[in-house]
C-alpha cells in the first residue's frame, strides 16, 4: 500500500505530503517487523525510511 501511495504521489502536485506519509508508514511497519524477526535488513530500512520522511518534510517546508 505505501508503494502505491508513492507512485500515485508522483502523479499529484502534493507528492511530498504523500511521500512523507508513505515513508513514515513503511518506517513504522519495518520497526514492528524488526522487533519481531530481527533480520539485519530491518535495522537498515527503519532509519532510512524515517530519515527520508524527515527529508521529505524539509523539502515540503522549503519548497516554494
Amino acid at each position: 500500500m505505501p508503494i502505491a501511495a508513492l507512485v500515485l504521489g508522483g502523479l499529484m502536485d502534493r507528492e511530498a505530503v504523500v511521500f512523507q506519509a508513505a515513508l513514515g508508514w513503511m518506517g513504522v511497519a519495518c520497526l514492528a517487523n524488526a522487533s519481531r524477526c530481527g533480520r539485519m535488513h530491518c535495522y537498515f530500512t527503519v532509519p532510512f525510511s524515517m530519515v527520508m520522511a524527515v527529508v521529505s518534510q524539509e523539502t515540503r517546508c522549503c519548497d516554494s
